[in-house]
């Protein structure tokens, strides 16, 4: 898992995320975010640009079957796989994510 910083920026992602269902994670990191370099797999938590090999997300996710972006119950999972002629259904789940990285910020760190 990457420091506090990346975090919040993950926070904030899926803050306006929610807002937005229409749009993705590529068009937050490039038109609202503006970051000088480009996230792993549009996502500031990530390690590796192989998403089934990265584990920035641990922190937040423990599932079963995998990560945030690979296992099937997860909501990012689920907000990858929804289209977008359904906002509210992402919206929701951009909110899980957005809710799992408020509560790991609050966590104290090990």
């Amino acid at each position: 898992m990457k420091g506090k910083d990346e975090l919040q920026k993950f926070k904030k992602m899926w803050t306006w995320l929610m807002a937005y269902p229409a749009h993705d994670r590529e068009y937050y990191m490039k038109h609202v975010a503006k970051e000088s370099e480009e996230w792993a797999n549009n996502c500031p938590l990530s390690n590796n640009t192989i998403a089934a090999q990265c584990n920035g997300c641990q922190l937040l996710w423990e599932g079963s079957e995998g990560t945030l972006c690979t296992d099937p119950s997860s909501p990012l999972f689920r907000w990858m796989t929804t289209e977008r002629i359904y906002p509210d259904t992402r919206s929701f789940y951009a909110r899980q994510l957005a809710l799992l990285a408020m509560d790991a910020s609050r966590r104290p760190r090990r």
